[in-house]
């Protein structure tokens, strides 16, 4: 089917299971494949054709020890190459030709989905790779991220959840993403999943550590790639505790008084973000 035509139809996603996602590393069967001869020439080949090392020869070994994928970044590749194996089809949330949908293994909302592009349609490693010549696939892979957000929206209306912000969905990038390859996350901004129990958890997602669609998209057809200064990031990693909803942004000292905090407020979620595009630009990177 044609991409325009597939476009134009609205796609019927499931149900959001309700039971734990599973991560890669309770998959025995998965992860005893992290290491094999098949995903070590799988990431040989996909690294030799990103953008980002073009002109540089990438061997299994040099990923390995570089990239240090034995500690788990490798899990979304592995999710692409097995994707047809009965443990990961559980995990898998929708799939076409062009992208792979899988549930966060760590769920940091209540609805929590990666976006993962295939890689014969987009090769790329992350954020930092992207160009502006990337925009007509990476717009495909935002339509589908709106699109699963509507979905989910609407599926949290009707579970009538208790948080108010279950039902608000963003859809963004981490600028020092923990994973590999590109993927967007679609989350549900009550930030009240499983899978949020550290600082730097709850900063990725409410600091401008998380880079909106909208925002990448902007950038990229301005400048040409994102510019990013990881320095600032890694600052923001470690900033104080704040309620990003609430006027004032309260101080907290403890993940557990900020989460207990989270639950109670009915403060709504900023409209468009925290911080205006100008001020993106200026913390993010280079503003010209």
């Amino acid at each position: 089917m044609a991409a325009g035509a597939r476009n134009a139809d609205p796609i019927e996603f499931p149900l959001y299971k309700d039971q734990a996602p599973q991560p890669v590393s309770s998959m025995p069967w998965l992860k005893q494949h992290m290491l094999d001869g098949p995903l070590r020439g799988f990431l040989e080949q996909y690294y030799n054709h990103d953008d980002e090392e073009e002109g540089r020869e990438w061997t299994s070994a040099k990923i390995l020890s570089d990239r240090h994928l034995h500690r788990g970044k490798t899990a979304l590749f592995l999710f692409l190459m097995y994707h047809t194996n009965e443990q990961i089809q559980g995990e898998v949330f929708y799939m076409d030709e062009d992208v792979m949908v899988t549930y966060d293994g760590f769920p940091k909302g209540k609805f929590h989905l990666l976006v993962v592009p295939r890689e014969t349609f987009l090769n790329v490693t992350g954020p930092s790779a992207l160009r502006k010549e990337h925009l007509p696939k990476l717009r495909r892979l935002h339509a589908m991220g709106t699109a699963l957000a509507k979905a989910l929206s609407l599926q949290a209306e009707v579970r009538e959840l208790s948080h108010p912000s279950a039902n608000v969905i963003r859809c963004g990038y981490h600028a020092m993403p923990s994973q590999e390859p590109l993927h967007l996350h679609v989350v549900s901004m009550d930030l009240d999943g499983t899978g949020l129990k550290r600082k730097t958890h709850w900063n990725s997602f409410t600091t401008d550590l998380f880079l909106e669609a909208s925002w990448v998209e902007r950038r990229l057809e301005e400048r040409g790639s994102l510019g990013l200064d990881m320095r600032n990031f890694r600052e923001l990693e470690h900033v104080k505790l704040r309620c990003f909803r609430c006027p004032g942004e309260p101080e907290f000292r403890h993940m557990e008084s900020l989460k207990a905090h989270n639950r109670a407020c009915t403060a709504p979620v900023p409209a468009g973000g925290r911080h205006d595009p100008a001020a993106l630009d200026v913390r993010r990177g280079s503003s010209t």
